[in-house]
């Protein structure tokens, strides 16, 4: 079948021209704002609805996307005319990689466009390419994707939130443990440290505190000899225990005493035996037991005289022996006095002068006390000086001075002569030197019993014995038998 040649006939060329104009008025119709809003979202599906028009021949039109972008649509528009009795859809867009229309012979426009996945509206327009389809071929049109298309960032999946895990509440802090309830109070402590020192008949005890109170404050302390004497109970740490017996050793246990009870007893203190004598002057007499005073060591009977006899054989009240410390400590005078005897004065009947006084001629130890009271009850003061001044010494607030008898005074005039004690020795050696501030010779109490007028004295400074008259001066030195 021979071919149509068109260009043969410039009538022909003429009336497609007129034709052309007449399209002009459906052009026009198209614009940016039409080309944003597709008319058929439908993919794959013919653009011919109805029935074909007669003048137009079906061709094949395939649209190649080279890569599947995400986002990136082509749409196609119908350039030609549209016959009146066709419904010719003007846009179909697609979305597929590749894809054939069957549409009619003619010319299309396609553009494609990158489009907001999520919202459908157009984000810009990218290309605009026009395409002529030819009766009986498949017209193959491939898009291009300009370099300039952005793949939209796809939507970020939302990362999940994760549910805060709610912070552990705070360990509440443990409940403090109660310490151990507190003890009971119970009894104090042992006092410690018990000493005692010996005094006459008696002993000063001290401690010290316990080291436990026992949880109630100490109230007194009960302070007990051992053996057996009389227990005392007082608030401090010094007490006084009389009662107790000379010469005998003594311990002493104390316990402390609070609301609740009373202590174990403290260790014992250290034996000591209570005795009439001291070492000082002044008490208390701590000596024990009661010795002699020698040239090294003065020891003070109760009367705070010096002892210069012992003998615990001897009766109780005249096992020891005292004289006055000095001439000043008894009569006020630097130097013992010196006195008549018995002075040639009468008084009544009686001359203590010339006459032999009765019970006033002892001469042994122990008979000193019974003459001078003998003297002192026959004569004044006036007749007898000598004895009167010895009895009325009150050295340590004693009343029992007397004048010594004959070895009484013998005794005392080996301590001043610093003789070893003799408790049956009748002689001294007499010292020009002798202790204890004693002067050269001393009256005794014992009368001469074959002589009246004579009474005998000692000489502390050859010890020599011998009587007198009483009418000659001679030294007084008074002392106590305890």
């Amino acid at each position: 079948m021979a071919t149509r040649n068109y260009q043969q006939h410039p009538i022909r060329i003429l009336l497609a021209s007129v034709m052309m104009l007449s399209l002009l008025p459906m052009l026009s119709s198209w614009s940016p704002v039409n080309a944003g809003v597709p008319v058929e979202t439908r993919t794959g599906s013919a653009l011919l609805a109805g029935t074909k028009p007669a003048a137009r021949t079906i061709t094949s039109l395939r649209i190649t996307i080279p890569t599947k972008v995400p986002g990136v649509q082509v749409w196609i528009r119908v350039l030609g005319p549209v016959p009146a009795n066709a419904s010719i859809k003007r846009f179909v867009k697609i979305v597929r990689t590749s894809q054939t229309l069957r549409v009619p012979q003619g010319q299309y426009q396609l553009r494609t466009t990158t489009v907001d996945s999520t919202s459908g509206v157009a984000v810009r327009k990218v290309e605009t390419q026009q395409v002529t389809t030819k009766p009986r071929q498949v017209t193959t049109f491939t898009t291009r994707t300009p370099v300039d298309v952005v793949t939209p960032t796809p939507t970020p999946t939302p990362v999940p939130v994760p549910t805060p895990t709610p912070a552990p509440a705070p360990t509440p802090a443990p409940a403090p443990v109660p310490g151990p309830a507190p003890a009971p109070a119970t009894g104090p402590g042992a006092p410690t440290g018990v000493s005692a020192v010996a005094g006459n008949a008696q002993a000063t005890v001290s401690w010290i505190v316990p080291a436990s109170t026992g949880g109630s404050a100490i109230t007194g302390y009960t302070v007990t000899p051992t053996p057996a004497g009389g227990s005392v109970t007082l608030t401090g740490t010094t007490a006084t225990v009389t009662g107790l017996t000379n010469g005998t050793p003594y311990t002493f246990a104390v316990v402390a005493i609070n609301s609740i009870g009373t202590s174990t007893a403290s260790a014992s203190s250290t034996a000591i035996a209570p005795s009439f004598c001291t070492t000082t002057a002044t008490g208390p007499y701590i000596s024990t037991p009661c010795a002699v005073s020698t040239s090294l060591a003065t020891v003070f009977g109760p009367g705070l005289g010096i002892v210069f006899y012992v003998n615990n054989l001897a009766a109780t009240g005249a096992q020891f022996m005292e004289a006055a410390p000095s001439a000043s400590s008894w009569f006020g005078i630097p130097a013992d006095p010196s006195l008549v005897w018995g002075a040639d004065v009468v008084v009544g009947i009686v001359n203590c002068l010339s006459s032999v006084i009765t019970g006033a001629t002892g001469l042994e130890i122990g008979t000193g006390l019974a003459n001078t009271n003998a003297i002192t009850t026959t004569c004044t003061a006036a007749q007898a000086p000598a004895a009167w001044a010895a009895k009325n010494y009150r050295g340590g607030t004693l009343n029992d001075w007397f004048l010594p008898s004959q070895l009484e005074l013998n005794q005392l005039c080996r301590y001043a002569s610093s003789q070893p004690f003799n408790a049956a020795e009748a002689t001294c050696t007499g010292s020009l030197t002798p202790l204890g501030g004693f002067d050269a010779s001393y009256w005794s109490s014992s009368q001469d019993a074959g002589d009246a007028t004579g009474v005998w004295w000692q000489g502390f400074d050859d010890g020599v014995r011998d009587t007198g008259g009483k009418d000659f001066d001679d030294h007084v030195r008074p002392v106590r038998a305890f």
